[in-house]
């Protein structure tokens, strides 16, 4: 009896980590849009300024392309975010963040 309490405890366990693992990864993902510019119609210091107005947050800047990467904050969906800064002039392409695999 003792053991099939312990494999239960240790089966719901398992099942809350593989959860709070999908949420983190979803969280990660969800909330990431690539922002590609034509440097000739909006400086890289204007565009941060969008991005910070709008509330968001640049994790990363592209050093070959044009581009950064962006969290949405929590308040606004990943839809929003990608029409605001689509509707900034000088901004070329909004995506979605996604994993690529090369084989």
């Amino acid at each position: 009896m003792l053991l099939l309490i312990a494999m239960s405890f240790i089966s719901c366990t398992q099942t809350q980590k593989a959860v709070y693992q999908q949420e983190e990864t979803y969280t990660q993902e969800d909330r990431t849009l690539i922002i590609f510019y034509n440097e000739n119609e909006i400086s890289l210091p204007k565009l941060k300024r969008k991005v910070k107005s709008y509330g968001a947050e640049i994790i990363y800047e592209y050093k070959e392309m044009k581009g950064i990467a962006v969290r949405i904050s929590r308040g606004k969906s990943i839809e929003q975010g990608r029409k605001y800064f689509e509707n900034i002039k000088g901004v070329t392409n909004v995506m979605k963040d996604s994993k690529v695999e090369l084989h």
